[in-house]
């Protein structure tokens, strides 16, 4: 642990690089490419500037043209537009015993 440690405050910069990375390749459901590593860049210059803060990474990630332009698939139950009927769900059951 205390090599771990040391390491993380020698290069702060390569962490916390790495963990932008994966954050953002889990929330935008893909492997990051080419063109993504500008983002990841700044998104790390901007937390540095704000000591490596967790949430200045998060603020970064749902703050990029990347994730803030994805396409959400609709949901598979989803109710068609001409019926205007919300969809048929089955009552809830109470476990007794």
């Amino acid at each position: 642990p205390d090599e771990l440690r040391d390491a993380l405050l020698r290069e702060p910069e390569r962490f916390v690089r790495t963990l932008t990375e994966e954050l953002m390749t889990y929330a935008l459901g893909r492997s990051l490419e080419f063109y993504d590593m500008p983002v990841v860049r700044r998104i790390v210059d901007e937390a540095a500037r704000e000591d490596y803060r967790f949430s200045s990474l998060v603020l970064g990630i749902v703050g990029s043209d990347a994730f803030r332009m994805l396409e959400v698939p609709p949901a598979a139950d989803a109710v068609s537009s001409d019926s205007g009927a919300a969809p048929e769900t089955e009552p809830a059951t109470s476990r007794e015993g």
